[in-house]
């Protein structure tokens, strides 16, 4: 069984409506939403199926399959399924955890960093096609 069919089988369709967040979270949105509001904790969110877009004050992503979605922070968003179903796997992120990796990080490779919580790449294909 591939990720997208276990996600799919595992979460119920609908809007997120959990606090505090769990350390894995599986998301399924079977059809495109209307714009909902949250407050983003600080996550690692990989789409394996679907795509939506999100913004936060003036920085705004697209985030479709096979990409891999850090929030750093604490955040509040804007954000709406465009492309159903939508699946994704969502882990909850230690932000004393990501201090200390980030206090790690050669300033050489830090320098190329783009400013913002958010940020969107692409992921391993193996995540969402076997």
């Amino acid at each position: 069984m591939s990720m997208p069919q276990l996600v799919y089988l595992c979460a119920p369709d609908g809007p997120v409506a959990s606090s505090p967040p769990p350390a894995v979270s599986l998301y399924r949105r079977d059809g495109p939403s209307a714009l909902e509001a949250y407050l983003y904790q600080p996550v690692l969110c990989m789409v394996l199926k679907g795509a939506k877009t999100m913004r936060s004050g003036d920085q705004s992503v697209h985030v479709g399959a096979g990409d891999a979605l850090v929030v750093s922070q604490h955040l509040p968003v804007v954000s709406r399924i465009t492309e159903a179903p939508y699946l994704a796997i969502v882990l909850t992120l230690d932000l004393a955890t990501l201090r200390g990796l980030h206090a790690q990080i050669d300033p050489a490779h830090d320098a190329h960093a783009v400013d913002g919580a958010i940020s969107c790449s692409a992921s391993e294909a193996g995540w969402v096609e076997p």
